[in-house]
């Protein structure tokens, strides 16, 4: 486990302190360190890309989603059946997605 404290892990991503901590504000995992008014914070870097990928892989299944919601909604002809091949389809290539990232 590498802890790095909030500058060096935006530094790390090449994303700005504000990004990393409206991450933190979102719920990555962070420890605050010191006392009120000199606080900081460490941050476990494995569970924090681990939270960012978590985010990104739901970020995308949602995208995924909606644009089946209007491919359907575009060819409200095709049968359960066809739109239960699509959803296999869709697990499939999001299988695919998670084991070669």
């Amino acid at each position: 486990m590498t802890t790095l404290n909030r500058a060096d892990f935006a530094a790390l991503l090449g994303v700005t302190g504000p990004a990393v901590r409206q991450w933190m504000n979102e719920g990555m995992p962070a420890q605050r360190t010191g006392i009120a008014g000199n606080a900081g914070y460490q941050i476990d870097s494995v569970a924090a890309l681990q939270w960012l990928f978590d985010k990104r892989i739901k970020k995308a299944v949602k995208a995924e989603r909606r644009r089946m919601e209007r491919v359907h909604n575009l060819i409200p002809e095709l049968d359960a059946e066809e739109m239960a091949k699509l959803s296999v389809d869709l697990e499939a290539s999001m299988r695919e997605f998670m084991t070669s990232h």
